[in-house]
């Protein structure tokens, strides 16, 4: 009886450690400063408040999607946007989630990909949300 207890307690214990220890990675890996990433995404660094913001994680297949989308259209010589990648980098997820508030957004319910119309000050998550906002402000740039 007693080795059942030694043998459940002591797996209990090396499991306890083995989550800590992953958990602790984690945060440590998405504190740091990562270095640019290759992507279609400007990589612009202003923030005023009328500018058009798109946030998005290297490794979210929406945000690929999107990216992609953007790149085919030719996007950044149509229209005015930045876009700050937020998954590994703390700064950027700092300012998402200032937009998140100003949208009254529960930050835990937002992801990405993210964007902030910083012209009418409004919030869209999601593919479908930020893809038709693109789409309509290319079809705007297209008749000019």
């Amino acid at each position: 009886m007693n080795k059942k207890i030694i043998l459940t307690a002591s797996l209990f214990l090396i499991i306890s450690a083995a989550t800590i220890a992953v958990l602790g990675f984690e945060k440590n890996r998405n504190s740091q400063t990562p270095l640019e990433n290759e992507t279609a995404f400007p990589k612009n660094v202003s923030i005023a408040d009328g500018k058009t913001i798109l946030f998005y994680g290297d490794e979210c297949p929406h945000c690929l999607k999107i990216e992609a989308f953007l790149e085919e259209k030719e996007a950044t010589r149509k229209i005015s946007y930045e876009a700050k990648e937020v998954q590994d980098n703390a700064d950027n997820r700092k300012i998402m989630m200032e937009k998140v508030a100003a949208c009254k957004m529960k930050q835990d319910s937002v992801g990405v990909p993210f964007l902030w119309d910083g012209e009418n000050g409004t919030c869209l998550v999601g593919v479908d949300q930020v893809m038709e906002f693109f789409q309509t402000k290319l079809v705007a740039s297209d008749k000019e």
